[in-house]
C-alpha cells in the first residue's frame, strides 16, 4: 500500500496580514491548487480557522475532515486531517491536548501560552484492508518544555494501539537537532525526507513570504519502522501566481508492506472519546 501524505501549515487568517496582501482571501486559491496538484491521499493542515477550515472542505469535496479546535467551546485554531474518503474509512478518530491532562479539551501545557492539541485518525484501506494511525499537531511556538513534552505524549499515544503503523506529522516549531525531534526519534520515529535527502543543507520550511530561507526544517512528516519512502520534499512553488502560505508544505510517499498491519484483537483506542468531524457538521 502506498499513500501521499502532505503537512501544511496555511497560516491563520488576520487582518495583520492585509497591508503585505496576504490575507486568506488572497491565499486560498493558492493552497488549494497546491493541494489538487500534488493530490496528497492524507494532509495535516495547522493553524486553519473555522472559516478557513469550511474553505477547504467545499474546495476539496473528495477529502473527508476529522478534528476540534484547540479551544474550550468550538473556537481556536484546528489541526485537521484530510483524507481520500473513496480510499479510506475512518474506524476511529478524536483529538488530545498536549497537557498533564490531555483529555481535558482546552487544557494548557507546561510553558505553553495558548492551548495545543493533536487530531488522530485510525484509518483503513478500502483497497488492501491495511490499517494505520495518522497523528497532526502544532508543536507551541514560544513555550521549550511544552514542545518537549508535547511531543513525548504524541510518541506514547502512538503505542496505545500496539502493532499498528503510524505516521507523525505538523509543524513542530523546532529543528532537526532539537529535544523534541530527538524525543521522536527515540519512539522509533524517522523523518521521511531525510529518508530521501540525507545531505541536503536548503530545507528551511518557514519562509515569511521572503526567499530565499536559509532557516530550519520545523515542518515534518514522520514514520515509524513499518513504513519505507519512495519519495519525499520540501514544495516551493508557487500556485495561483503566488506562495500559499508563509511556510512550505512537505510531502511524503510512503509504503507499507502487505503484512503490516493488526489483528482484530489488537483493538485499542488513541483516545478515550471519539473526535467529531469538523466544518460540515457545525
Amino acid at each position: 500500500m502506498r499513500i501521499r501524505v502532505m503537512t501544511f501549515n496555511i497560516r491563520f487568517d488576520t487582518v495583520m496580514d492585509e497591508p503585505s496582501g496576504n490575507r486568506w482571501a488572497d491565499r486560498v486559491d493558492s493552497v488549494v491548487e497546491t493541494v489538487r496538484r500534488w493530490r496528497p491521499d492524507i494532509v495535516g493542515f495547522q493553524e486553519a480557522l473555522r472559516s478557513q477550515l469550511q474553505d477547504l472542505t467545499a474546495a476539496l469535496p473528495r477529502h473527508r475532515a476529522v478534528g476540534r479546535p484547540r479551544e474550550a467551546g468550538d473556537v481556536g485554531e484546528y489541526v485537521p486531517l484530510f483524507f481520500d474518503q473513496e480510499r479510506f474509512f475512518a474506524q476511529d478518530y478524536g483529538d488530545f491536548w498536549l497537557s498533564d491532562t490531555p483529555d481535558v479539551e482546552g487544557s494548557l501545557g507546561w510553558d505553553a501560552p495558548d492551548p495545543r492539541h493533536c487530531t488522530w485518525a485510525l484509518l483503513a484501506d478500502e483497497p488492501s484492508g491495511q490499517r494505520f494511525a495518522v497523528f497532526n499537531t502544532h508543536l507551541d511556538r514560544w513555550g521549550e518544555l511544552a514542545r518537549l513534552e508535547g511531543a513525548r505524549l504524541i510518541a506514547t499515544r502512538t503505542q496505545l494501539t500496539p502493532g499498528v503503523p503510524f505516521l507523525v506529522m505538523g509543524d513542530l516549531n523546532a529543528g532537526e537537532d532539537s529535544e523534541p525531534l530527538k524525543a521522536f526519534r527515540a519512539a522509533g520515529l524517522v523523518d521521511t525526507y531525510r529518508r530521501v535527502h540525507p545531505h541536503h543543507t536548503y530545507v528551511g520550511t518557514m519562509h515569511n513570504y521572503a526567499l530565499p530561507t536559509p532557516g530550519e526544517k520545523i515542518d515534518f512528516i514522520l514514520a515509524d519502522s513499518s513504513w519505507t519512502t519512495a519519495g519525499a520534499d520540501i514544495i516551493r512553488d508557487e500556485a495561483a501566481g503566488r506562495l500559499p502560505s508563509d511556510h512550505f508544505p512537505v510531502f511524503a510517499d510512503v509504503e507499507l508492506a502487505s503484512g503490516a498491519r493488526r489483528s482484530p484483537a489488537q483493538e485499542a483506542s488513541i483516545g478515550h472519546a471519539a473526535g467529531e468531524t469538523l466544518a460540515s457538521d457545525h
